[in-house]
């Protein structure tokens, strides 16, 4: 092709979330990302957290404005939403709302990715979620409770969470008996393979490279053939009895920077969607202390490619976004903030598009900074430089890397993007010359 040549990458047959890796056939708005819950609704602390979770802040769109919101959405063609964790949708403050946004969503033909640390999901709930139109994806930073809960307190602020892994473990096997990973159910109800997903990013508290081994696919395949032999403990008892017989491996930490592989194999095994991607520099996420060195994170990325690869035959290109399959969202995508504030995605927090009180989903797909950013007028590291931003998935036609907004981009504002007419691109963890 003309500015790269175009490479067979195999996008991987398993679970992902509603819409990544589909072929591009336009430039046309189908999704929209809403933060339904104030983010200072929240039962946990983690210190990474995007929405500064569990914080005062000012504002919020009402029900009735939402419903709205959602009206509209279903107009301009929106087929699909996403609720992320900007707080969570299942705090009792919080439940109604959601739960109404959700049968709104169910009446207007539009399927909703809920993100959720899933403490509060009961059989009741499991049972109202299961008969709508609903993916589920949980908290999962690591399967060991004590680990978990070290990764949702926030030390330096008094806030120490103590029993959340063992609860959110029991709403996983609760999703899993109630059916959200049976791929033929799936299917005949919602054309899914899998309703229900582990979201984290790789995170580890400055452990020393030495002090934590690549994980092999020997390894791997050790681990799923212990998983079976202790399935009589349920899916997260087999998963802990398998991870505690390996002997070179550290999980008493802050960290999945090792478990990751664990992780991923846990969701293959179990049609669970595997929701892996780095801290986004927002929020508490810009100051933590959690986000591994560049190396580091690429290669941990390397290392689950190749498990996927050898383990499980799949294959996919490295990116920062997802494993799997690259984000394409700003070029269907918009997102709106617990205030009305719409923006082009989830990091590109500083272009203002307008509040939805005032301004149209249309107006704000068609103003001129979202026209820059949907018709890749990129520059920069990334654009210029970059292999992956050029070359493309042969079944897809999609770039294996989009430049993420919020990871890849530096000075993104109204101002910027109007005055020099593109989006300046600085490279990432996973640059690879074109050259």
């Amino acid at each position: 092709m003309e500015n790269g040549k175009q490479i067979e990458i195999t996008t991987p047959d398993v679970a992902v979330q509603f819409g990544l890796g589909s072929a591009l056939t336009g430039d046309e708005l189908t999704n929209l990302w809403i933060e339904t819950t104030k983010p200072e609704h929240c039962n946990l602390a983690c210190s990474y957290c995007y929405a500064s979770g569990g914080e005062r802040q000012e504002g919020s769109l009402t029900q009735e404005q939402w419903m709205k919101a959602l009206e509209q959405a279903s107009a301009v063609g929106i087929t699909s939403i996403g609720i992320p964790g900007a707080g969570e949708p299942f705090l009792p403050v919080a439940k109604e709302r959601t739960m109404a946004i959700l049968e709104k969503c169910k009446d207007l033909g539009i399927y909703t990715t809920l993100f959720t640390t899933g403490e509060f999901i009961d059989q009741d709930l499991a049972d109202r979620l299961y008969e709508l139109p609903v993916e589920i994806m949980l908290k999962g930073n690591s399967i060991l409770p004590d680990v978990q809960n070290s990764f949702v307190s926030d030390p330096a602020t008094g806030r120490i969470i103590t029993g959340y892994g063992e609860k959110r473990n029991a709403a996983l096997e609760l999703l899993v008996e109630t059916g959200f990973n049976d791929p033929q159910r799936c299917q005949d109800k919602f054309q899914r393979q899998s309703r229900m997903g582990l979201v984290t990013s790789v995170m580890t508290d400055n452990i020393p490279k030495d002090q934590e081994a690549p994980i092999t696919p020997t390894q791997v395949r050790e681990f799923v053939e212990k998983m079976r032999e202790y399935q009589g403990q349920g899916l997260t008892g087999a998963y802990i009895s398998a991870l505690s017989e390996l002997s070179n491996a550290k999980f008493d930490s802050t960290s999945n920077y090792q478990e990751a592989a664990f992780l991923q194999s846990f969701a293959r095994t179990n049609n669970i969607i595997f929701d892996v991607d780095s801290v986004l520099k927002r929020g508490r996420g810009a100051t933590c202390c959690l986000s591994p060195e560049d190396q580091r994170m690429k290669d941990k990325f390397n290392e689950i490619k190749t498990i996927d690869k050898d383990v499980f035959g799949l294959d996919w290109g490295v990116n920062t976004t997802y494993v799997g399959v690259a984000c394409e969202r700003p070029r269907r995508h918009l997102y709106i903030n617990f205030k009305g504030d719409i923006r082009p995605c989830i990091g590109a927090t500083g272009v203002d598009l307008g509040n939805i009180a005032e301004t149209s989903l249309e107006e704000a797909w068609e103003s001129p900074e979202m026209k820059i950013i949907r018709e890749k007028k990129y520059v920069g590291k990334c654009a210029e430089q970059c292999a992956n931003y050029v070359e493309t998935d042969k079944r897809t036609g999609s770039p294996l890397c989009n430049s993420c907004l919020g990871r890849s981009t530096e000075e993104l504002t109204n101002k910027t993007l109007l005055d020099k007419g593109c989006v300046q691109t600085i490279g990432c963890w996973n640059y690879r010359d074109k050259k």
